[in-house]
């Protein structure tokens, strides 16, 4: 639920709808892909495959850590203006 949130926010409001569009496009290919091969690292894998999935899970974490902005309580004209200063 967070990441549809957040997308929301931190797009321009000129280019919202498309990167929106964009993020859920790659959930859903991502989602097909551990689909897909889930079950194939699983047989070959076996516990293995779990870590994996955590070594992503932390890089994920480490990158919202450090990277990821903080919208808590701005406008989206506030959003705006903060990510113009990033690009």
């Amino acid at each position: 639920p967070v990441p549809w949130v957040y997308q929301a926010e931190v797009f321009p409001l000129r280019v919202r709808v498309k990167g929106s569009a964009v993020g859920t496009v790659s959930n859903f290919l991502n989602n097909w892909i551990i689909g897909f091969v889930g079950p194939f690292l699983m047989k070959h894998w076996e516990t293995k495959t779990f870590i994996l999935f955590a070594a992503a899970c932390a890089l994920a974490w480490l990158y919202a850590q450090f990277y990821v902005l903080e919208c808590k309580g701005l406008s989206l004209e506030e959003m705006d203006q903060k990510m113009a200063g990033k690009a």
